[in-house]
């Protein structure tokens, strides 16, 4: 049984998020709302493998009651509904340990695609959003410590990354091999310091704000 936790008051989209969970197999969904410290309390009693929150565009002060949460469960998958597209915002909510961040208005396929993905240990991100920061994010000088900064053709393979295109639909648009993309995917993963393919929109993301905070 994988168990849901939607935090909030009865509003549309978490009522709809309700419906949409619970039409799932073997799953179980707990709508609440509670404060701060009652949530704390309550994860350490229950048995949770996601918690939903709807968080307002501009308040960012839910990053530090994120982070208590992953502190205390790191095995808790917190995804986050949110109609800000800053960057910025996005970025500083990716550090604390998120593991979906999807907008309100965003389809119910994105939302079993979050559960999937994070549930593998991934981010997901809504794919709405790649169209707000794609560039911002390839728009990079320096990396962070003493990493290489990307060359040209890293970036392009980055960008097609980041559009979910295949290994081998990336070989095909810059009319290079299969195996070469396969190199290049390497060293942004080296480069980057991430484990996976999955890790590096974070990284990206992430790494674009270490020079210009």
């Amino acid at each position: 049984m994988i168990n849901h936790l939607i935090v909030g008051d009865t509003k549309l989209l978490l009522f709809g998020l309700k419906e949409f969970l619970s039409s799932m197999e073997n799953v179980e969904v707990i709508q609440l709302s509670m404060q701060e410290k009652e949530l704390l309390e309550y994860i350490h009693t229950e048995l949770l493998d996601f918690i939903w929150f709807e968080l307002s565009g501009h308040d960012r002060s839910p990053r530090i009651y994120y982070k208590k949460i992953m502190s205390s469960c790191p095995k808790i998958k917190i995804i986050i509904f949110c109609d800000n597209k800053d960057p910025r915002i996005i970025r500083e909510l990716l550090q604390t340990g998120i593991s979906g961040y999807l907008l309100p208005n965003c389809k119910t396929y994105h939302v079993e695609e979050a559960i999937i993905s994070s549930s593998k240990g991934n981010v997901f991100i809504d794919p709405q959003l790649r169209r707000y920061f794609t560039d911002f994010i390839l728009d990079v000088d320096k990396m962070k410590g003493n990493i290489i900064p990307l060359t040209r053709r890293e970036k392009e393979v980055l960008k097609l990354i980041i559009e979910e295109n295949t290994t081998q639909e990336i070989a095909n648009k810059l009319y290079i091999s299969f195996c070469t993309v396969e190199t290049h995917r390497l060293h942004l993963i080296q480069k980057m310091g991430v484990k996976n393919t999955a890790g590096l929109v974070r990284e990206a993301l992430i790494q674009q704000f270490h020079e210009n905070p």
